[in-house]
């Protein structure tokens, strides 16, 4: 296993679930991805929670608000990180916060929710991610893109099309992956 401040995203979910259990683990993560004051991440079991989840990167965030606690806003990277572990624990408990991140302020956020719901594999939330293909961000509307090519069905087929005139190249590449695999799994689904 890696180094404790080296995690990858998968070896830093699993500590994290067996540090606190699973239920915990996920309860904390949901707890953070919905916005936890930056003061109240500083000890305790969010301190933990980030150092499982956040990297090295997470102690660097942790140190600008302890010596300043109006350091320039960096709360989005706890939020983005909750929603990568999220899906890392596999547990499709987390699609309901992970479809309202859908619409947090930040992009990098709503970017991480979108590929973590399609990682998770949960088609109840496909209106959001297909919402989400008109987001102002292009990384937004590129990992909605590639989540529905996870888990799109066929309502999700003509926002797809309409992505393919989007003016981000690599946007109207992923929609065009997706609507290939939708195609695809709807040809080998019985009817």
């Amino acid at each position: 296993m890696a180094q404790a401040d080296r995690w990858t995203p998968a070896e830093g979910a699993r500590a994290l679930s067996g540090r606190f259990g699973h239920a915990q683990a996920l309860e904390l993560l949901i707890k953070l991805l919905a916005g936890v004051p930056p003061m109240e991440m500083l000890e305790g079991d969010y301190a933990a929670v980030l150092a499982h989840i956040g990297n090295g990167h997470a102690k660097q965030v942790l140190a600008r608000w302890r010596g300043d606690p109006l350091a320039p806003r960096l709360d989005h990277w706890p939020r983005s990180w909750a929603a990568r572990a999220m899906a890392y624990l596999g547990d499709r408990a987390a699609a309901p916060a992970l479809s309202e991140a859908l619409r947090d302020e930040h992009w990098r956020v709503r970017m991480t929710a979108a590929s973590s719901l399609g990682r998770l594999d949960v088609r109840d939330f496909e209106t959001g991610l297909r919402a989400a293909l008109t987001d102002p961000h292009q990384r937004v509307r590129r990992a909605a893109a590639a989540a529905l090519g996870r888990v799109g069905t066929e309502a999700s087929k003509q926002a797809l099309q309409r992505a393919l005139d989007d003016d981000d190249r690599e946007v109207r590449a992923e929609a065009d992956k997706a609507l290939s695999v939708i195609r695809a799994r709807s040809r080998s689904e019985p009817t």
